[in-house]
C-alpha cells in the first residue's frame, strides 16, 4: 500500500529538478551511481553524536540554578495549603507574648533565661510535629500529581515550618534588642537557636515513628518542660542535675544539637520512604 504514495513522491521530485535543473539530472545520476557511500557503523554514529553534541548550546550554570531554586520555591508554596493554618496562629501569638514578656522582665536576666528563649524552641517543636499527616488526603493529592516523593515533600514542609519559626523568632529578637539596649543580638539568637533545632528534629522524628503527630508534641515539651523546672531549682542534687537534661541550654553543648538535629532529620526522612510505599500500595 506504500508502493503507490512513494512512487508518486518520486515521480513530483524528478519532475520538479527535470524543472529547475534538466541539465544536472544525467550527472547527478551518474555521481550517485558511482559514489561509495560509507556503512553505518556504532563507531561512526558515536563520532557524529560527539561532534554534534560539541556543537550543541550549553545552558548556563545560573540558568539551571534559577530554574532549580524555581523549582524549590514552587514546591515550598505547594506545601503552604498544608499545614494546619493554626500553625501560623499559635506561632505569631506565642512570640509576640514571649516578647512582651522579655520586654518586662529582661532586666538582669541572663539570655538563656529570657522569656524569649523559652518559648521559641517549643513552639517551633509543636508546630513542626503537627506538619505531618499519615491519613492526609492533600498529601495522597500531591504525591500523585507531582514527581517529588514523599521524602521530599516532607522535606519541603519541614523547610517551611521551621523556616517560619526561625524567622519569627529572629525578628522577634531583633525587637528585643533594638528596644532593650543590655540584650545582645548573638547571645539571645544562639540561647534559642540549638534547642529549637533539636526539640523541631526530635518531634520530627518521633512523629514519623508513631504516625501520631500528638506523640511528638508530648514528648518534645515534656523533654523541654523538665528541663526547665529542674534547671530552675537552686543548688539541685547531681540526680536532679542530669534529669534537668544540662545539654539543652549548655552554651557548649550547641554545636552537638545541631548535629544531632541534622542526623534526627536525616532519619525521619528515610523513614518517610516507608510512607511512599504504603501510599502506593493504597
Amino acid at each position: 500500500m506504500n508502493d503507490q504514495p512513494q512512487s508518486e513522491r518520486e515521480r513530483r521530485l524528478r519532475a520538479m529538478l527535470h524543472d529547475d535543473h534538466p541539465d544536472l539530472l544525467p550527472d547527478m545520476a551518474q555521481y550517485l551511481d558511482a559514489w561509495d557511500a560509507p556503512r553505518a557503523s556504532s563507531a561512526l554514529t558515536a563520532s557524529l553524536i560527539e561532534r554534534l553534541g560539541d556543537e550543541l548550546p550549553v545552558p548556563k550554570k545560573s540558568r539551571l540554578s534559577r530554574e532549580m531554586l524555581r523549582w524549590a520555591w514552587m514546591l515550598i508554596r505547594s506545601q503552604v495549603r498544608i499545614v494546619r493554618r493554626e500553625i501560623w496562629a499559635a506561632t505569631m501569638l506565642v512570640m509576640a507574648l514571649g516578647t512582651l514578656v522579655t520586654l518586662i522582665v529582661s532586666t538582669g536576666t541572663p539570655a538563656q533565661g529570657l522569656p524569649i528563649a523559652v518559648f521559641a524552641p517549643i513552639i517551633a517543636a509543636l508546630g513542626v510535629a503537627f506538619l505531618y499527616d499519615s491519613e492526609s488526603d492533600a498529601l495522597v493529592e500531591l504525591l500523585d500529581s507531582t514527581p517529588a516523593s514523599v521524602r521530599l515533600l516532607l522535606f519541603a514542609r519541614l523547610t517551611l515550618v521551621f523556616g517560619f519559626n526561625l524567622v519569627t523568632a529572629l525578628v522577634a529578637s531583633i525587637v528585643l534588642v533594638v528596644l532593650r539596649s543590655e540584650i545582645s543580638l548573638w547571645p539571645l539568637v544562639a540561647s534559642w537557636l540549638a534547642p529549637m533545632a533539636f526539640l523541631s528534629a526530635l518531634a520530627f522524628l518521633l512523629t514519623m515513628l508513631t504516625r501520631d503527630a500528638l506523640a511528638g508534641a508530648l514528648v518534645s515539651g515534656l523533654l523541654w518542660s523538665v528541663h526547665l523546672i529542674f534547671r530552675a531549682v537552686p543548688d539541685a542534687d547531681p540526680l536532679l542535675f542530669l534529669l534537668s537534661f544540662p545539654g539543652l541550654s549548655a552554651p557548649e553543648s550547641r554545636p552537638l544539637l545541631v548535629m544531632l538535629a541534622a542526623v534526627l532529620v536525616a532519619c525521619a526522612l528515610w523513614l518517610g520512604g516507608s510512607t511512599e510505599r504504603r501510599l502506593g500500595e493504597s
